[in-house]
């Protein structure tokens, strides 16, 4: 009798040890399966998945790491989207290197505006398209001069260019490159206007002012909050401070003292090549507290 009941209390226990290894065998796989699907989810960019099941062991510290996990992911790649919408990757990575969530920061840069001359008065009267194709012809030339020279397109101004040099990565040559940029830029509009004027049309003339200076450097903008859903983001990476707006008073002097090219004693000051330069001496700028001295950049061919 005594050894039919240690039989059965054997086969008692390997059944319930069965039992509970099978228990916790189908909680583990499960687990295992949810983390599976949830990281083939985040496999295929769908980053907002997260693994709900809740547990208190060590496993569950897992599954908290790895919904951090995804969160952290998920907010790179809203903050990737959004550059990418007005910058190319490889400048948009540079800025989120750079600026590591989107600060602000106090950088020297250089700035050069270019603008074309009494482009308003030559659209009156003339046909949309046609000023459209022309003004996207020439901002397709400046864009390039400024992204082959290692600049950044801030800005489109109407019939204008905005470009930053040394702005989304550390560059020592950043007064060389927008200087470099401006002279290119002249090179193709050159070929341009040719083109222009065997088509019967009038060529194009621009100013480009170009000056070096310090400038808050980063991501601006506004926070909306709606009534219902989630906070809105409005944002713009740009720079602001008195180093641009002497850059854009710089190239509106040249509608007084000739260009097409100026630049300021900063600028110049900053130049590594060095270049063929005029000497304007100084000159009072509508707004600046006081005269810049001012150069103009002479022609590769002069």
């Amino acid at each position: 009798g005594q050894q039919l009941a240690t039989l059965i209390v054997a086969l008692v226990g390997l059944i319930s040890g069965l039992g509970i290894f099978l228990l916790v065998r189908i909680d583990i796989e499960h687990w295992i399966a949810a983390h599976a699907a949830a990281t083939e989810e985040i496999a295929h960019e769908n980053f907002a998945v997260r693994v709900t099941e809740q547990r208190p062991d060590e496993w569950g510290r897992l599954t908290d790491h790895f919904n951090d996990m995804a969160a952290a992911l998920g907010q790179a790649e809203v903050m990737r989207d959004t550059f990418g919408q007005f910058v190319n990757p490889e400048v948009r990575d540079d800025i989120l290197k750079r600026y590591p969530g989107l600060q602000v920061s106090l950088q020297e840069i250089t700035v050069l505006f270019v603008d074309i001359r009494g482009f308003t008065r030559r659209c009156a009267g003339e046909n949309p398209e046609r000023v459209g194709e022309l003004l996207n012809r020439f901002l397709t030339l400046a864009v390039g001069a400024v992204e082959d020279n290692g600049g950044y397109v801030n800005k489109f101004l109407g019939d204008g260019v905005l470009a930053l040099f040394g702005a989304t990565h550390p560059e020592e040559r950043h007064a060389d490159l927008a200087v470099a940029c401006a002279q290119e830029m002249l090179k193709r509009l050159a070929r341009l206007n040719d083109a222009l004027t065997h088509a019967g049309q009038a060529p194009l003339v621009v100013g480009i002012g170009i000056h070096t200076g310090p400038a808050l450097v980063g991501c601006f903008g506004a926070t909306l909050t709606p009534r219902i859903g989630q906070p809105q983001f409005r944002r713009e990476f740009s720079a602001i401070g008195e180093t641009v707006n002497l850059g854009q008073r710089i190239e509106q002097m040249t509608k007084k003292v000739g260009g097409p090219i100026l630049l300021s004693e900063a600028t110049r000051a900053r130049l590594q090549n060095g270049a063929a330069l005029v000497d304007l001496g100084l000159q009072p700028l509508p707004g600046a507290p006081e005269p810049v001295r001012l150069y103009r950049v002479c022609d590769d061919s002069s």
